[in-house]
């Protein structure tokens, strides 16, 4: 059963991704809440799929990158992770065209 904070988790997840021009349809990203690891983490993100194109991928790996996304996964608490993703939203580029910088293309 999904809840509310798996909902505002992958639309955070998705309004960052629009943020380098990327649209959901063009990857796939999970979320899952667990037991406390060792760290104390009990919500992991995995980016599973990155987009097909080389401009989208370029972008996407940008995005990973610029979030801390190590292995393709987010780790925390709840709480943290949603703070991550918002944190990156604020840092992240604009939609008006210029996501497409990070691209080598």
């Amino acid at each position: 059963m999904m809840d509310n904070c798996t909902v505002a988790i992958l639309s955070k997840v998705n309004e960052l991704a629009e943020r380098y021009g990327l649209k959901p349809y063009e990857f796939i990203t999970t979320y899952r809440e667990h037991n406390n690891d060792a760290a104390g983490n009990s919500a992991t993100v995995s980016f599973e799929s990155g987009p097909a194109d080389d401009r989208s991928l370029a972008n996407w790996e940008k995005m990973l990158q610029d979030l801390g996304a190590t292995g393709g996964e987010l780790r925390g608490t709840e709480r943290s992770v949603y703070e991550a993703l918002e944190s990156a939203i604020q840092r992240a580029p604009r939609t008006r065209g210029g996501w497409d910088r990070f691209s080598s293309n």
